[in-house]
């Protein structure tokens, strides 16, 4: 699993993994976002429909997906899993239907933040104002990973929906922190 990156400045790289999921698992959690619907109702910087905050309470068929978010970013940041723990603190889906957005924002104190792209975006990319408004248009199955003091936004959305896993993680030392409510890899 070998990232693109994309150096924006000496301390601030972003990453893009592709994941490499079936399409049959792909529709499979399109499906369930749907399903879930809106609990969000606009409230937060995400002007879309959104589900809660730990999507895997909802539904186990994104541990296997959230379990390779896990191993991509432990890739990234060569992390001693006998020392480390990364934990998704929260981890939502998106679903941008025409005209939907988000404002600037970042996801600070996360550590990271990642959006994975369960729909190709050719229309509408992740933009990074702070870096001269750098722009993705990530594809299917392309996994973006950046600092969660990044700010990011989407512009409003055109085109057929646009369908995302969005999530913030955070690094800890194993005797220091477990975090009940989070995410922490099922399958080692």
């Amino acid at each position: 699993m070998f990232p693109q990156s994309y150096s924006l400045s000496p301390s601030e790289t972003i990453y893009k993994f592709n994941l490499g999921a079936s399409n049959s698992y792909i529709k499979k959690c399109i499906n369930t976002i749907y399903e879930i619907g809106d609990t969000q109702s606009n409230q937060t910087n995400v002007k879309a429909l959104m589900t809660d905050w730990r999507i895997w309470k909802n539904n186990n068929i994104f541990n296997n997906l959230l379990d390779n978010i896990i191993r991509a970013l432990r890739v990234n940041l060569k992390l001693d899993p006998k020392i480390f723990d990364l934990q998704i603190t929260e981890c939502w889906g998106s679903i941008y239907k025409e005209g939907h957005y988000s404002v600037a924002h970042t996801h600070f104190p996360s550590n990271f933040s990642f959006v994975y792209y369960l729909t190709d975006s050719p229309q509408t990319p992740i933009v990074f104002p702070q870096y001269n408004n750098f722009s993705l248009y990530p594809k299917v199955n392309d996994l973006i990973i950046f600092s969660g003091g990044l700010f990011h936004k989407v512009p409003k959305h055109k085109g057929k929906d646009r369908v995302i896993i969005a999530g913030n993680a955070n690094v800890y030392i194993f005797h220091d922190s477990w975090i009940p409510e989070s995410y922490t890899l099922k399958y080692r």
